[in-house]
């Protein structure tokens, strides 16, 4: 998916986009691939890693 395409779905800005598409990145949900324009998104295969709850930290 590209954040084009995420901005029709959700009628989004570009800012709200990147920042919306930034956080699975991050998590691992989603791959980022690519660059500017030609950057696509996918679903990870193996999932978000393990997390830690705040008071564990």
């Amino acid at each position: 998916m590209s954040a084009s395409n995420y901005m029709r779905i959700e009628d989004a800005s570009p800012a709200t986009a990147r920042r919306d598409l930034a956080a699975p990145v991050e998590f691992g949900v989603l791959i980022r691939t690519g660059e500017r324009k030609g950057t696509r998104y996918r679903l990870s295969r193996s999932g978000p890693g393990p997390r830690r709850r705040e008071h564990e930290a």
